[in-house]
C-alpha cells in the first residue's frame, strides 16, 4: 500500500468488514430477491468447490502477504509443484501447507520473485490453468462477465455430524485475469474490489 501504516490498517479493516453484510436494515428488495434465488446445493462451487480441471490450489505459508501482493496489482507466474519434499496425496481434494512446512522458506522465496507454485506436476499444472483460462475467455467472450477468481482461504465444513465427507467452500475472492505468455500462466487483479462469498453468508444464516 501506499499509505502510512495507520491507512493500510484502516484499508484492511474495512475489506474484511461484515458488518454491512449481515445488518438487513440495509438490504434493498432486489437484494432479498437476488439471495432467495441462490443455489444452496452442493452442486454450488461456492458452497462446494471441486478442483478437478475448474481450479488449482496454490501453496502458501503467508497468505495475508500473498493477498497483499495480488491486491495490489502485482503479476505473479504459477509454476507446478517444487521438485523436492512434495509427494501429494492426489485423493486429498484441498492440500494443508502443515504437511510440506519444509518447502515454505522456497515458496515465500519464490513468491517474492512472483512465482506461485501448485502442488501439480509440471504437465498436470499446464492441463489444469490450459482449461481454466480457455474457460474464462469463452465466459468473458459470450456473456461479457469474469469467471475468474482467486480464493483467498476455504470454510472446511459438513452437511450433518454424521457426514465424514469434507466439504470447502472459498470465503473470500478476488476477481483476477489469467496471463498467457511464452508458455506460461500468469495471474493479476482486475483491479475490481475483493468480495466475501455471499452465498456462503447466506447459507450459513438461513441454516445454522
Amino acid at each position: 500500500l501506499s499509505h502510512d501504516k495507520c491507512d493500510a490498517v484502516v484499508h484492511k479493516r474495512s475489506r474484511y468488514d461484515l458488518s454491512k453484510v449481515f445488518d438487513e436494515s440495509k438490504l434493498t428488495k432486489m437484494d432479498i430477491w437476488e439471495r432467495k434465488l441462490l443455489d444452496f446445493s452442493l452442486r454450488n462451487n461456492m458452497l462446494n468447490m471441486y478442483l478437478r480441471m475448474k481450479a488449482v490450489q496454490l501453496a502458501s505459508f503467508e497468505i495475508d502477504k500473498l493477498e497483499d501482493r495480488v491486491h495490489d496489482g502485482q503479476e505473479f507466474k504459477i509454476l507446478e509443484k517444487p521438485s523436492v519434499n512434495c509427494n501429494v496425496d492426489d485423493s486429498v481434494r484441498l492440500v494443508s501447507s502443515k504437511q510440506f512446512e519444509s518447502i515454505s522458506k522456497l515458496i515465500i522465496n519464490d513468491m517474492e520473485h512472483k512465482c506461485l507454485h501448485t502442488y501439480k506436476t509440471e504437465g498436470e499444472t499446464r492441463s489444469i490453468l490450459k482449461n481454466i483460462y480457455r474457460t474464462a475467455r469463452t465466459m468473458q467472450e459470450e456473456s461479457g462477465a469474469n469467471s475468474l477468481y482467486l480464493a483467498i482461504g476455504v470454510l472446511r465444513w459438513y452437511e450433518n455430524t454424521k457426514s465424514g465427507t469434507p466439504r470447502y467452500a472459498p470465503l473470500m475472492l478476488l476477481p483476477v485475469d489469467m496471463l498467457y505468455k511464452k508458455g506460461t500462466y500468469s495471474i493479476r487483479t482486475r483491479g475490481e474490489d475483493m468480495m466475501l462469498n455471499v452465498t456462503l453468508l447466506e447459507f450459513l444464516r438461513q441454516n445454522y
